[in-house]
């Protein structure tokens, strides 16, 4: 049986890499503090009325009833409020304590970012070690440091790769990174349980990972895998008996009701939630834009996608515009899919192998591992389920560990086999550090982005030039700082762009009677009806238009037809 202390080293040796990895997740991210409000971050934190008393957590039906009809409480708000509260509450002692000052909740975005880092540091360590051991079955000094350094490898990336910002740099996402931190130091603190000889401290490490694994589930359903994840951990590294394994396993495999049971609570909302509440709460599209079927498909496109750009982050992107794929026959799905059965082909066949207790052992079962957790990690997000986003950054955040560890592992290998005669020790090590330094500098160029919101919104219109969420929220920006004139000629351009969308001069026509140009909203607001008859939100705008002109029949006839589209 392999005891913790054969997996651990000694005190300096265990604290060096720690400090290192802290000390970067610092340098990378300490331009953040003043990062912005930005995009979801006003409904979700700054707006949002259920994080500004931790009364609602308790009285939840209440909180319910009062903010229903809140104008900033969006369904998206109110679904999360439900099914996601621990994420809500963190929001909360923030507000608690800082109000709306940024800083504050970039300090703990990072907190999380950090200790994420050092629990998939913590997991890859412990892993090699378990496979170290299990082949040579003695501690040996070499594999140690060697379990040290890959582990180390893949932390680092996770630390300082560009991709991470959407998760780290993005407050509301803090879900993201929060969720991954309770899925990591679950399967952590199970393992450590699983392989502690002292029947108390096992007892203790089990219910904690238990307590974790449950707080997991009421942070983001993503969660929902880490029972099985857990199941996979243990039938491919831990030992014991078929019932020892199934005893221990059953109350994590249960814990997956949690999520769904989240979800069967909106409807006690009291019908506060339109439309399906399943659908409500896993910010679920509308059936009739694609069926899963064709999201399904598309979603092999984009598991794609984040691997180029988990090896390529130079088109990153707040909001990307993704393609709906509607058929098998799709060269660009048959070739993902055809990517994605020879990864977890290839990634179950080093799992395999790594089982036969030969020299690349370790680096064989974390490759594979490394695989495994990266597919396994995006099934909700990335399956049947449609979500209203085809395609977003942070749904890397978690699975990007194994794909590292994944890396890692190869790169080494392949090192070692181009320099068979030499020692290869340091060098498959040191090969990594010149990609550090320029993920870190891309890192840190992309948190400057992040501190100028237009800026940041310019450069997603600039990759999606038909994006029309981008222009309206570049826009936005400029109405909130008073540069109306910017916001019409976001919209002039958008038009541009994307002549047949009504919605666009709508919103202009809005800018202009924000900006006292009357007759040019009355001109836009015309088009916008002319193009989409049944736009009721038009007709109420066109009446205020007609009313600072002086047009009172005008605006009545246009209020009356508002009122009539609204019925």
């Amino acid at each position: 049986m392999i005891t913790p202390k054969q997996v651990q080293g000694t005190p300096i040796k265990d604290a060096m890499p720690i400090v290192l990895l802290c000390t970067l997740c610092l340098v990378t991210y300490c331009r953040v503090f003043d990062v912005p409000f930005i995009f979801d971050d006003f409904a979700i934190v700054k707006k949002n009325p259920f994080i500004r008393d931790f009364g609602n957590f308790f009285q939840r039906q209440k909180a319910l009833e009062t903010f229903a009809a809140h104008p900033y409480v969006l369904t998206d708000t109110l679904n999360n409020f439900l099914t996601r509260p621990l994420s809500y509450l963190t929001f909360a002692i923030n507000y608690h304590f800082h109000g709306i000052a940024v800083a504050g909740y970039h300090l703990v975005n990072i907190i999380i970012h950090t200790l994420n880092v050092l629990a998939v540091y913590a997991l890859a360590r412990v892993t090699a070690r378990i496979l170290d051991m299990g082949r040579a079955l003695s501690a040996d000094e070499v594999a140690f440091q060697e379990a040290v350094k890959i582990a180390f490898v893949t932390a680092a990336l996770f630390a300082v790769h560009p991709l991470m910002t959407n998760s780290v740099t993005y407050i509301t996402h803090r879900m993201t990174s929060l969720v991954a931190l309770f899925y990591l130091t679950s399967l952590l603190v199970y393992v450590y349980g699983v392989i502690c000889h002292q029947q108390v401290k096992k007892t203790a490490l089990y219910a904690l990972s238990f307590l974790l694994c449950c707080a997991a589930m009421l942070t983001k359903e993503n969660a929902f895998t880490l029972p099985l994840m857990i199941v996979v951990y243990d039938t491919l590294f831990l030992q014991g008996a078929l019932k020892q394994r199934i005893i221990r396993l059953t109350p994590f495999v249960l814990t997956m009701v949690i999520i769904p049971c989240n979800v069967m609570m909106l409807p006690k909302a009291g019908g506060l939630v339109p439309g399906n509440a399943l659908i409500s709460a896993l910010n679920i599209v509308n059936f009739k834009q694609f069926s899963s079927w064709e999201y399904l498909l598309t979603q092999f496109r984009a598991v794609a996608f984040y691997i180029s750009l988990l090896l390529k982050p130079t088109q990153l992107s707040l909001e990307h515009k993704f393609r709906v794929s509607h058929s098998l026959g799709d060269i660009d799905v048959v070739m993902s899919l055809a990517l994605h059965l020879a990864l977890f082909g290839y990634g179950s066949y080093l799992v395999w192998s790594s089982h036969k207790k030969s020299t690349h052992t370790v680096s064989n079962g974390l490759a594979g591992f490394g695989i495994i957790w990266f597919y396994g990690t995006l099934m909700v997000e990335s399956s049947i389920i449609p979500l209203n986003v085809m395609v977003a950054e942070y749904r890397t955040y978690l699975p990007s560990f194994g794909f590292f560890l994944f890396i890692v592992c190869q790169v080494g290998r392949a090192i070692e086999k181009i320099f068979a005669h030499n020692n290869t020790a340091n060098l498959k090590y040191l090969f990594w550090l010149p990609i550090l330094c320029l993920l870190m500098t891309l890192t840190i160029r992309r948190n400057e982005v992040w501190r100028k919101p237009d800026e940041l919104w310019i450069k997603t219109i600039y990759l999606y030039p038909t994006l029309a969420r981008a222009y309206a929220n570049l826009a936005d920006h400029y109405i909130r700082t008073g540069a109306l004139q910017n916001a019409i000629e976001v919209y002039r351009l958008s038009i541009k762009e994307m002549p047949a969308q009504p919605v666009l001069h709508y919103e202009l026509g809005n800018v202009y009677l924000l900006s006292k140009q009357y007759d040019l909203a009355i001109t836009e607001l015309q088009r916008a009806i002319i193009m989409q008859p049944d736009m009721g939100k038009a007709y109420t705008s066109l009446s205020k238009a007609y009313v600072f002109t002086g047009r009172f029949e005008q605006a009545v006839e246009s209020s009356k037809m508002a009122d009539r589209l609204k019925r």
